[in-house]
């Protein structure tokens, strides 16, 4: 866990990073938005319209609005962003650190508006979303899962607004299924993009593979430091290679036949680099 990510190190383009930012920072901004100023305002009114309740419901809009600019942003400066992909990636890990204040600020003001009772619902509502999360999040079809996670939050919903008779909760319900079903989406179509292109690499270098192995006889890759690199034939195919004896021994054993031809005399020692790993160039 001390060292960085392998993506980080051999693969530097931001468009993993803006991406999952696009698919939850702005689709939450997007599913939030046109319900948030009608929430609000009931909440205010509820609140008699005090001061606390109006600061709160701007900050909470305001929030929203924030993260869908900041995925946007983030998406449509990917190129630019991938000149500096460490200080880049700083900065918005840095700023979405910085909005996770404003939902501790706000989760906390609300908490400490309700008797004692209700702060702890609240919470024991925080350990029950945690755990419909993790266990639907197992589920591998995003359909399946979108289908899941509607069923337990609308029979919620529901409940609370047929008790309530407040169509508040029917549009968290729908904020709530713009986003999942959005966000799950747009995930799995990248996942899926990802694998055909991994599938794609792998494809080729196997062919490659299969053509270097059917045109040479055997192909030894071997570095002063790292040993023994590559080996493309299988134990005891070569009568002079030696399973119990180390590479060094074996390597001893190869003998290379001296050509008066100039072009062998120039080509040959670059190719016993080449093939046993001697060679720290290109």
């Amino acid at each position: 866990m001390k060292k960085k990510k392998p993506a980080n190190t051999h693969y530097e383009s931001m468009d993993d990073y803006t991406a999952r930012l696009f698919h939850t920072h702005t689709i939450l901004g997007m599913a939030a938005i046109p319900f948030t100023p009608y929430t609000q305002y009931e909440t205010i009114k509820e609140a008699n319209f005090s001061t606390q309740s109006i600061v709160l419901g701007f900050v909470w809009f305001g929030f929203f609005w924030a993260l869908l600019f900041m995925g946007i942003i983030a998406r449509r400066m990917r190129k630019r962003l991938e000149r500096q992909p460490k200080a880049a990636r700083w900065c918005l890990d840095i700023i979405t650190m910085l909005l996770s204040g404003i939902l501790i600020w706000n989760m906390t003001h609300k908490s400490k508006s309700h008797d004692d009772d209700t702060q702890i619902r609240f919470v024991t509502g925080w350990w029950n979303g945690l755990v419909t999360l993790s266990v639907l999040s197992t589920i591998s079809r995003w359909y399946l899962r979108a289908l899941s996670y509607a069923g337990v939050v609308a029979g919620i919903t529901i409940t609370a607004f047929l008790d309530t008779d407040r169509i508040r909760a029917l549009f968290i319900l729908i904020q709530i299924m713009i986003y999942f079903v959005l966000s799950n989406f747009l995930s799995e179509r990248g996942s899926r993009k990802k694998f055909l292109e991994k599938q794609k690499l792998y494809e080729e270098t196997q062919v490659f593979k299969e053509i270097l192995d059917q045109t040479t006889d055997g192909i030894l890759i071997y570095g002063l430091q790292e040993g023994l690199m590559y080996r493309n034939w299988e134990n005891n195919k070569y009568k002079w290679w030696k399973e119990d004896q180390t590479i060094d021994q074996n390597l001893k054993k190869i003998k290379m036949d001296q050509k008066k031809s100039d072009i062998n005399l120039i080509t040959q020692p670059i190719v016993v680099r080449l093939l046993l790993g001697f060679s720290r160039s290109h």
